[in-house]
Parts: structure tokens; C-alpha cells; sequence
């Protein structure tokens, strides 16, 4: 059983959100403030929770937490009323700051890890700051906001674990927890993957993406794209090249070994059983035919799933947008490389990154 040292609404949400049976046991603590770094603080005050649940359930796995918000090298803590609040807003308008959450595992799993996540804020004026707190109750949160409630307002970007922001970094814990045991997920699972899915690389990754994406969370989106853009630009078989990649991320080479071999065992001893029955088939017999026309479309539904969900998420904005259609022009009239495209958007990439930087510079300059 897992034990949440917290009694914090939004880390219940959170663990409920992943799937986790667990059990709420909030202890009080006295919390260190100052006298060491913030990364430092953070993770003592994490210990001492989790240390202090682990008395009460030693053979249980205690997780303790602890959120803060770091800018310009200083704990920012909870506002001590409405104009306190305007003035950490206004201290954070137009500028980045570190949300760092520091995990301290206990009992059954001992472990320590931490997580940043880089926000950058809008220029807020004043009439927008006011406009956020009214419509926010924000004394209670350090920093005087919450990404979750309205962030929309006040944020322009988020670089990392949206969910460690919001008060625990769900997908680096669930590595943690599990990492005893993932070299054997992660074979049993690109096994179950490529022995249960038809229609090659493409729909891997569109097994991929459901399993450890939607349901597993051990990656986000934007993580998920990286493995995309990897697994098809390198030389390789898609299928293996993105086992490989998530193998590794996940638990270095011993995970990208236990990965590969999950992807292509299981297949190669299926194809060799099957192979010569398949040959015998009457090719040009309707209810083969169908039953490959069957098969055909769910591949391409899979894919064009796949497809809808990662444009979702990437293709706002037009840069974006055009390359998206050069690729789709080149593959499809063009027949290009898809290696070749993706080298190609690489360089495209980056000089748009670079404008858009400069562009924001100027801008601020004006401002």
C-alpha cells in the first residue's frame, strides 16, 4: 500500500488521476525555511514528512512532498495577504521561475528524488493581477498562484512536468516506484505490444503512445513527440529504434536491452510459427482478401488516432502548421525520405527558435 504523507487536495488529485491505490496520512511537521539552499530545504522538509509516516507504516511505501517556488535563488513562500500576493506577482511578471518538488520515499522503498519545472510568466498589468485574484484564492498557495486554477491568465509557457507544478511529479514517482520491476514491464509489455498489434512501426508507436503515454503516464506528450521524431530519423526499424529510446530512458541499457528483446523475440518466434501457413493461403480467395482490407483500415485508424492526438498538441501557430504540410506534401506527391524530412526540420527548427527569441528580446526592450 502506498501512503501519502500530504493532506494536499491537489496531490490526492493527482495520484487518483495515475491510478494509484493509496492512503492519505498527513503529518505535521516543522518545516524548514531557511539556513540552506531551497533545493536543500525542500528536500529535508520531504524526509521529515515521509520519515515521520514511516513510524506509524514501516512495511508500507511512505511518499513525503514538498513544493517550492525558486526565483533568483530564494524560497518564495505562501503571501501573507492580498498585497503581498500583488507584489510576488508583479516580482514574477515577464519572468521565469523554477517550481521545484523534492520526493522522499519511505518503508518498503527508499528513495529520494527531485523535480524542476521552469514557468515563465506573462507581463502582467495590474488590472490583470486583480482580475486573478479575484477569481483565485491564492494565500494558500506558494508563489500566489496555482497553474490549475486559471493559469491561463497569468502564464505564458511551461518547461517541464506540467503536474510537478501543480504539486508532484507523477511520472518521475511512478519510474521511482516501479523501477525495481521495470526492466520485466517493459519487456512483458513491447512483448504484449508486438505480439498483439498488426500493421508495423507506425502502430507500434500508436501502442506505444496508449500504453505508456494515456494509461501508464511514464511519459508526457512532448516526450512522447521526441521518441516519435528519434525512432523515424535514425537509422533502423521503427519499432526497435523506439523501444530502444523508451528502454533507455526509462532504466538506462539494461531497460533498452529488456525493451528490444520484448519487441522482437516474441514476433520472430510468431512469424516462424505461422509463416508457412500463411504461405498456403488462397491469395486471390474474397474472405483473404477481406480479411487483409479488414486489417488495413484498423492500421490506418490507428495511425490517423495517433496523428490527431500529437497534432493536438504540437500544431498551434503557423510555423508549425507549414511544416507539418511540407512533410505531408513531400511524403505523399514527393515520396520523400521521412529521415531526410525530419533532418530538414531540424535546422528549420532552430532558426525559428532563434527569430522568435530575438523577437521577444526587441519586443521587451520597447516594453
Amino acid at each position: 500500500m502506498l501512503i501519502l504523507a500530504s493532506a494536499s487536495p491537489r496531490r490526492r488529485e493527482l495520484l487518483t488521476r495515475c491510478g494509484i491505490t493509496f492512503r492519505v496520512h498527513a503529518v505535521e511537521t516543522e518545516e524548514l525555511k531557511n539556513g540552506a539552499s531551497p533545493f536543500v530545504l525542500l528536500a529535508e522538509n520531504a524526509g521529515r514528512k515521509a520519515n515521520a509516516a514511516a513510524k506509524d507504516y514501516p512495511l508500507d511505501t511512505v511518499i513525503g512532498a514538498d513544493t517550492g517556488i525558486v526565483f533568483e535563488g530564494q524560497l518564495i513562500g505562501k503571501p501573507i495577504d492580498s498585497e503581498d500576493a500583488k507584489r510576488i506577482l508583479r516580482m514574477l511578471s515577464g519572468r521565469t521561475h523554477e517550481v521545484c518538488t523534492a520526493v522522499a520515499l519511505r518503508g518498503a522503498v527508499q528513495d529520494d528524488f527531485s523535480v524542476s519545472t521552469k514557468v515563465t510568466f506573462k507581463e502582467l498589468s495590474d488590472e490583470t493581477i486583480q482580475s486573478y485574484l479575484d477569481a483565485v484564492p491564492v494565500l494558500d498557495k506558494a508563489g500566489a498562484y496555482a497553474l490549475q486554477d486559471h493559469g491561463e491568465m497569468i502564464i505564458a509557457s511551461v518547461e517541464g512536468d506540467a503536474d510537478n507544478v501543480v504539486g508532484l511529479p507523477c511520472r518521475e514517482l511512478l519510474k521511482h516506484l516501479h523501477q525495481e520491476h521495470a526492466c520485466r514491464t517493459l519487456f512483458w509489455e513491447f512483448a504484449k505490444i508486438t505480439t498483439m498489434v498488426i500493421g508495423g512501426g507506425y502502430v507500434i508507436l500508436a501502442a506505444i503512445e496508449a500504453e505508456f503515454v494515456q494509461r501508464r503516464k511514464w511519459m508526457n506528450s512532448t516526450e512522447f513527440l521526441d521518441l516519435t521524431a528519434t525512432a523515424q530519423t535514425v537509422p533502423g526499424v521503427i519499432a526497435c529504434n523506439g523501444a530502444i529510446y523508451l528502454g533507455y530512458w526509462m532504466r538506462g541499457w539494461r531497460g533498452a536491452l529488456a525493451a528490444l528483446a520484448g519487441t522482437a523475440l516474441p514476433p520472430a518466434v510468431v512469424i516462424m510459427l505461422i509463416a508457412s501457413g500463411v504461405a498456403q493461403l488462397p491469395q486471390e480467395a474474397p474472405w483473404v482478401q477481406g480479411m487483409f482490407m479488414g486489417v488495413n483500415g484498423c492500421v490506418a485508424g490507428l495511425i490517423a488516432a495517433t496523428a490527431w492526438r500529437m497534432g493536438k498538441k504540437v500544431l498551434k501557430g503557423i510555423f508549425p502548421l507549414l511544416i507539418a504540410l511540407a512533410a505531408f506534401t513531400g511524403m505523399v506527391y514527393f515520396r520523400w525520405n521521412p529521415g531526410f524530412l525530419m533532418l530538414g526540420a531540424v535546422p528549420c527548427g532552430i532558426i525559428y527558435a532563434v527569430w522568435q527569441m530575438r523577437h521577444q528580446v526587441k519586443k521587451g526592450e520597447k516594453l
